[in-house]
């Protein structure tokens, strides 16, 4: 198998972007929330427990 390795070619002095959303779950409420965006990252966006029941039915 064969390995990769990533190494950084610029860094951000500044914190890491913010991307905030405003979700609305099935009642109508809404509910808003800031993600730090880690580019890194392959994957989806995940909520906490306390804020993913909020929008179970």
């Amino acid at each position: 198998m064969v390995g990769r390795k990533f190494i950084a070619l610029k860094c951000f002095k500044s914190d890491k972007p913010v991307l905030f959303l405003k979700l609305y779950n099935i009642l109508g409420e809404s509910f808003e929330f800031d993600f730090r965006i880690d580019t890194g990252f392959d994957g989806p966006i995940m909520l906490s427990n306390k804020e993913y029941v909020k929008f179970l039915i």
